[in-house]
Parts: structure tokens; C-alpha cells; sequence
């Protein structure tokens, strides 16, 4: 089975300088969005990602899979806003906190589209995590 990429692989843990100025501006109204930034590696560390994994079988076909800790943290997101799945995708492009969140600051799309989103918080909702 091909490795997927990790959510904790890809950002380090270091806030960069663009991270420091959103998360000062986060201290009255998105304090989330901070916390989640800066403990992004000890939320989903090695252990909970391998269990994430674990849960979803690759297939051979289409395009490559999602870290799950980001479609995890994307499904924290939309719980926190009250966010759809497509209103996800638009705040994951526009709002430099969920790029922030999600290890894409800056980027000018989003990291997925709202199918895959929406089949992993279906599918989600049918999948017990044993993590404590």
C-alpha cells in the first residue's frame, strides 16, 4: 500500500512568520484556529495518523488520497464554522486561517474538492476510531 502523505509531514511545526501575524490576529475571535495551528503535530501525531490510515483502503483508481489528518481537521473546521462542504472548499481558497489550519497558506485552490470531502465524513460516520 502506497504511504500517505502526513498532515504532520508536510507543515512543520515552527509557526512561519505569515502563521505568527494570523495567529495575533486570531486572540479575540478565532482562537481555533491558533490552538489548532499550533498543536496540529500533537493532535494527529504518528500513532492517530497510522489509525486514520488504517481506516481507508487505497484504490487504484482516480486521484491520490488525502492525508486523512487534514480531512479530519477539515471536519473540525466545518464543525467549529457551521460550514457545508461546499462552503468548506471556498473557505479552504479565500480564509488564510483555514490555509492556515490546513498546511496551504497561500495556495489559491483548495487542497480537495467537496466530494472528497463529503465522502470521508460520510464515511467517517460509519468508522469506530479505538484512539483514547
Amino acid at each position: 500500500m502506497p504511504r500517505r502523505e502526513s498532515i504532520r509531514g508536510n507543515v512543520p511545526p515552527e509557526l512561519s512568520p505569515a502563521e505568527e501575524r494570523i495567529c495575533k490576529r486570531c486572540k479575540r475571535n478565532g482562537r481555533l484556529y491558533a490552538f489548532l495551528r499550533r498543536h496540529r503535530h500533537e493532535l494527529f501525531d504518528e500513532a492517530f495518523e497510522a489509525e486514520l490510515t488504517a481506516m481507508y483502503s487505497d484504490s487504484p483508481k482516480g486521484r491520490p488520497p488525502l492525508p486523512p489528518a487534514m480531512l479530519a481537521m477539515v471536519t473540525v473546521l466545518q464543525a467549529a464554522d457551521g460550514t457545508s462542504d461546499e462552503s468548506a472548499v471556498n473557505e479552504a481558497i479565500f480564509d488564510r486561517r483555514w490555509q492556515m489550519v490546513l498546511g496551504c497558506l497561500g495556495s489559491d485552490e483548495a487542497p480537495s474538492r467537496r466530494g472528497r470531502w463529503w465522502s470521508f465524513g460520510a464515511d467517517s460516520s460509519s468508522t469506530t476510531c479505538t484512539c483514547a
